[in-house]
């Protein structure tokens, strides 16, 4: 058996000496490691963001938004115009652009080469993370040279890494072992007050970077002073007066800074993702990629049960010590020794810390929600608002590795103390050399992304076409008082959402930030939903209400910035309705008057019914192809929601609701078609649903699904009602199509669908909705 007793401690004045060493080489060999593996960076850290994909752009794009930005500390008005942000929701890491603004009044050097700091920002939270672990690694009486390759490989290897190309506020790796190390000085210091503040200030500081911070480091504090409690190592008394403090008090702070600065309302209570954003087995105990993820996949094929937001793997060398530690759990409940799994014989820094770690990682994985126990998810409250519970398995990342290098080191010790001096010196090599070449080859695989991506924020990164752009738009742009993209993107809110291109999203904030132009689009955490409806109502036909009109400072143009990227049938018809200024290879700018866009009378339903004068209700006429055709409008049905006429179509979310059921169409392989319907939209949590088109041949065999498209992207929202259009491609000849929603498979909310119409791509349709006032839509869509 593997002896448990701590190690003895050396000479004074000789460990004094090996800290200082294995700290000076800890702390060097992890720069020189960072600088080759990021070396243009390093020597040229403002021409390069670390990537633009996900929410890097929009994170840098709020940064030096508010950092240029001399009217405000808290409000982000480059986006979601005409509102703006609050700025913590838009991961501009709010505390790093307070201290820049602080030392851009010194000099504006600081402003000019803020992107530059960011960056070494970035690469020294590397270095220093390393340092922390050795500092902490020391505190376990493990000798230095432990301590430093310890330090390297863990800090290497953190999941972290695969965040600096599409979430760069996520990836400062020093943010935990920072927190974990004050933790263990405030345990050890007579300075208590002075400690006290200075962990208040790391979280606050850690709090505006990004929240997420905030709630792991003060999750597993209050865990950790709970498990003193329980082992007895703290006092009831001591976790009252001091653990309480520690954890409660940043988070008032937090919530109290957002109370007076926060002035938008009706946040989502309830943001997608809980359910999804969760970590696996296999996201923590599996490789993603590196050296010997195709080995290990020859055996197990387990791409699909690792979640992005979950990844946080410890290693191959610290999942063979999890193994040796699952054993000698199971070996002690047999023998009934539960007090040894529930106190086990560890310094008290790493016994106070592995299991609230374990507790994480439970929760990353949801648990107990996914198994058995989702009826909590209702009363965890602001908890809720984390939803991407993965990000919590990083605590058990850094706890569990600490803790598989200290166990290491026993085994080790062990055999040194037999004299199997070979085998541990080979065991010594073969442990430490996986970790840093699986941390390295990570390391690798992320640079090719910080490679090609310019600083955008640094004009002269930009290319000819963007500059000429840019140049052209700042002569106009006094003319106008909002910047629209299209195509459209609105990101945040949970509810009346549509996705970004990368494209789309970078040009946007390209053109807006030096421009100085706000956009109407927006990407940011928890939007309002209410600013989300209103302004993804803009680009929809100018005959429907549109509340955003109220909110609207002037009666100017807006210009609208294309960027030819795929359009939906709703973005081509707004932007027929804009007039064309200039265009480059990829982009088109155009602007639209305040009367196109909220033009109040039409007279489509006239020209129509004169067109088509023996039109009568119910009747439908087809303007094209007559050969597919299916109406539904549910006035048979009952329903406590209508869009028009008497029913509608009612079901429970957590339900496939099928809408169409293996109807065969006339059309060939390649045909395109058009589905439509009015989706009910009031309420939050209503639109977080799925339109699902299921394809089978004419036997009713090889089904597939032939495209999918969430509810929540209509531009199309008259009052309470979404129109929801999904253009899909048939895939054989005359198949049998089924269309369903299909969404939360916990939720019991009623979800309400009117007037269903499938028609054939190119065909429209033209149906009076009431006999009396002879109103008329024209392809699913009422002409007021």
């Amino acid at each position: 058996m593997i002896p448990l007793n701590q190690p003895s401690p050396s000479n004074a004045t000789g460990q004094a000496t090996s800290s200082k060493v294995g700290l000076f080489f800890t702390v060097l060999i992890t720069g020189l490691i960072l600088f080759f593996l990021n070396k243009e960076i390093a020597l040229s850290p403002n021409s390069h963001l670390t990537g633009v994909s996900g929410d890097a752009i929009k994170s840098y794009f709020s940064t030096m938004g508010l950092l240029n930005d001399n009217t405000t500390l808290h409000q982000l008005n480059l986006m979601n115009y005409p509102y703006g942000q609050t700025h913590i929701y838009t991961d501009g890491q709010t505390s790093v652009v307070w201290i820049l603004k602080a030392l851009s009044k010194i000099s504006p050097w600081f402003n000019y080469h803020a992107i530059g700091i960011i960056n070494y920002f970035y690469l020294f939270s590397w270095v220093f993370c390393a340092l922390f672990l050795y500092l902490i690694l020391e505190r376990l009486r493990l000798p230095w040279f432990f301590c430093m390759l310890g330090a390297i490989s863990i800090t290497l290897l953190s999941p972290q890494i695969f965040r600096a190309p599409s979430h760069p506020t996520l990836s400062y790796v020093m943010f935990f072992p920072l927190a974990w190390w004050l933790f263990i000085k405030f345990r050890e210091t007579k300075h208590k007050y002075l400690y006290l503040i200075v962990i208040l200030i790391n979280c606050l500081f850690w709090n505006f970077v990004h929240p997420y911070y905030l709630a792991a480091i003060t999750f597993f504090y209050f865990l950790m002073w709970g498990m003193g409690v329980l082992q007895k190592k703290i006092a009831l008394k001591e976790f009252l007066y001091w653990g309480l403090p520690i954890t409660i008090l940043p988070n008032i702070i937090s919530l109290l800074y957002l109370y007076f600065v926060d002035h938008h309302s009706g946040r989502s209570a309830f943001p997608y993702g809980f359910w999804v954003y969760h970590s696996s087995l296999f996201s923590v105990f599996a490789p993603s990629q590196g050296p010997f993820v195709n080995s290990i996949k020859n055996f197990i094929n387990y791409s699909d049960s690792q979640i992005w937001e979950g990844l946080a793997y410890i290693g191959l060398s610290c999942v063979v010590i999890s193994l040796y530690s699952i054993l000698k759990i199971i070996r002690y409940s047999f023998h009934r020794k539960l007090h040894s799994i529930t106190h086990p014989v560890y310094p008290i820094e790493l016994s106070l810390a592995i299991w609230p770690a374990v507790f994480l990682l439970a929760y990353s994985m949801c648990f107990p929600f996914r198994f058995g126990f989702s009826f909590l998810y209702d009363w965890v409250g602001p908890l809720r608002q984390f939803r991407a519970l993965g990000r919590f398995a990083w605590i058990f990342y850094y706890v569990f590795t600490t803790f598989a290098v200290y166990t290491f080191y026993l085994s080790w010790r062990y055999l040194r103390i037999r004299k199997y001096k070979v085998s541990s010196s080979i065991l010594y090599a073969l442990f430490f050399s996986v970790l840093l070449a699986e941390g390295i080859g990570d390391h690798k695989s992320v640079q090719a992304y910080t490679l090609i991506t310019p600083n955008y924020f640094n004009l002269t990164n930009l290319n000819d076409e963007k500059r000429d752009l840019i140049s052209k738009i700042e002569t106009i742009k006094k003319d106008y008082q909002a910047l629209i993209c299209i195509p459209f993107y609105h990101v945040g809110s949970e509810n009346f959402s549509k996705e970004f291109s990368d494209h789309s999203i970078t040009s946007s904030m390209i053109v807006s930030y030096w421009n100085k132009i706000p956009l109407v689009n927006s990407s940011a955490a928890r939007s309002p939903i209410l600013e989300a409806r209103n302004i993804m109502q803009l680009p929809g036909p100018s005959f429907i209400k549109k509340d955003i009109i109220k909110d609207l400072p002037s009666k100017a143009k807006f210009l609208v910035l294309n960027t030819k990227d795929p359009i939906n049938n709703q973005e081509e018809e707004f932007l027929g309705r804009c007039t064309p200024l200039f265009e480059t290879t990829n982009f088109q700018i155009l602007e639209i008057s305040y009367n196109d866009l909220f033009e109040k009378e039409v007279n489509y339903s006239d020209s129509i019914l004169n067109k088509n004068s023996s039109l009568k209700y119910p009747e439908i006429i087809l303007d094209g192809d007559t050969s597919d055709l299916f109406f539904q409008n549910y006035n048979s049905e009952q329903s406590h929601q209508t869009y028009e006429g008497k029913g509608a179509f009612q079901g429970i979310k957590k339900n496939n609701n099928v809408l169409v059921n293996e109807i065969t169409l006339a059309g060939k392989k390649g045909s395109s078609y058009i589905a439509s319907f009015w989706y009910y939209n009031k309420e939050e949590l209503r639109l977080q649903n799925n339109c699902i088109v299921e394809e089978k041949n004419q036997n009713g065999e090889n089904m597939n699904w032939i495209k999918q498209s969430p509810v929540s992207e209509s531009l199309v929202i008259d009052g309470n009602w979404s129109l929801v259009e999904i253009e899909f491609t048939i895939t054989c000849d005359h198949p049998k199509i089924t269309i369903m929603l299909n969404g939360d498979s916990k939720s019991m909310q009623d979800i309400y669908v009117d007037n269903f119409l499938l028609r054939k791509k190119g065909t429209h349709t033209y149906r009076i909705e009431n006999n009396l006032h002879k109103k008329i839509s024209y392809d699913n869509l009422p002409l007021h």
